[in-house]
């Protein structure tokens, strides 16, 4: 009876974290849908951007942390300091719920020092590969120990008896440091400031920028007590930033070209979980990057199926006609992905196809040469060569 009893227990406590996997598998999805439509429709494009660079920068991943408020939490964090100073946004995902059990900084106590966010936030976050020490890892990694999360009221909280209260040397910088101190010393280090410019520029240019260009621009980061919004503002205004070398020359990532179609045809974007799938399809999946580096980018982004992938959304766009069964991983059992395949299809039934007349003047349907020349400048803001004008 005894066994029989222990038996149940353990189907009843199987079957409720099933329910709560799928739950919060379904609020993951709802976010990512809840997302790509603010980037479509925000009336802060770059504020917007921005926020998608940051969640490349810090990649955190649902897979690991399945908590959707967490992930909420920690993309609302990137928006609100996206254009403020370095050391506020290093400061608050530090303490960010998300990023503090994804690499186990909640975990870290006195009597053990867990290193891994301390690894990542100087060689992935702040520094880069070959400016810090083992030393400065572990002696980092002792500065942070204190920052935990309260479970129950869902946010970070500091314990003081967690916290290694000893003489610590990061850097070359001696004294009892706490967490907050620990983040002071790597934002302000030398090579912080060069780093972080130039993870932006490759962002919004390309990655091959110039040494002088990262002087110019690290010195008026520095000057703005690393403001962002002072040095997008020198970095826009930048002569090379429109150099010939960084004209069209950038690979998008699959939200920012699909982002950037849908603005640019003034369609909708597919709705929540049909966007999901449709940009997990192309190697991007929002709120579950694929490791702590996040996505490589560049030429990354493009190979045989997720180009055909591209191909394939575009038609989308404009037609506003998908197959819902390419869209479904195939690693669900087959009841679950037929569900998931009826789901999408009455999603995709409720979109509409690309509405010409919104992106050109009737007058100029019926005349092939100012049909192209709207097209050119609403599209390519370019000239096509006579052969490919047809």
């Amino acid at each position: 009876e005894k066994e029989a009893l222990l038996e149940r227990m353990e189907r009843d406590t199987r079957r409720v974290r099933q329910q709560v996997r799928r739950s919060q598998i379904q609020k993951i999805t709802e976010l990512r849908g809840w997302w790509v439509r603010r980037m479509a429709t925000t009336s802060r494009p770059l504020q917007e951007k921005l926020t998608l660079f940051w969640h490349g920068h810090f990649a955190t991943s649902a897979q690991k942390v399945r908590d959707p408020y967490f992930m909420w939490l920690q993309n609302d964090t990137f928006r609100s300091n996206a254009l403020g100073d370095w050391q506020t946004m290093l400061e608050d995902v530090t303490k960010d719920p998300a990023m503090l059990f994804w690499l186990d900084q909640a975990q870290s106590n006195r009597r053990k020092p867990n290193e891994n966010y301390a690894r990542e936030v100087m060689e992935l976050f702040a520094l880069g590969e070959g400016n810090y020490t083992e030393r400065d890892i572990l002696e980092a990694a002792r500065g942070l120990t204190g920052l935990t999360i309260d479970r129950a009221k869902q946010e970070p909280v500091y314990r003081s008896f967690m916290h290694d209260p000893g003489t610590k040397t990061l850097l070359g910088k001696t004294g009892k440091h706490n967490p907050k101190d620990v983040i002071e010393i790597i934002a302000n280090h030398p090579k912080s400031a060069p780093f972080i410019v130039t993870k932006l520029w490759s962002f919004f240019a390309n990655e091959n920028v110039k040494p002088e260009v990262v002087k110019a621009l690290t010195d008026e980061f520095r000057k703005s007590g690393g403001n962002f919004r002072s040095l997008l503002r020198t970095m826009f205004r930048c002569e090379e930033f429109y150099a010939k070398d960084n004209l069209r020359t950038q690979i998008k990532s699959p939200v920012q070209w699909l982002i950037g179609s849908a603005r640019m045809l003034e369609v909708e974007v597919p709705p929540g979980e049909v966007a999901g799938r449709m940009l997990a399809s192309l190697g991007q999946d929002l709120f579950a990057p694929p490791n702590v580096k996040g996505w490589d980018g560049g030429t990354a982004w493009i190979s045989t199926n997720t180009l055909m992938s591209r191909y394939n959304l575009a038609g989308f766009l404009v037609s506003g006609k998908a197959d819902a069964n390419g869209l479904v991983p195939q690693r669900f059992p087959e009841n679950a992905r037929m569900m998931m395949q009826n789901r999408m299809d009455q999603m995709i039934r409720t979109i509409k196809a690309l509405e010409v007349e919104k992106l050109v003047d009737r007058k100029d349907l019926g005349n092939h040469e100012r049909l192209v020349a709207t097209l050119e400048k609403r599209l390519l803001q370019d000239t096509l060569k006579e052969q490919q004008r047809g």
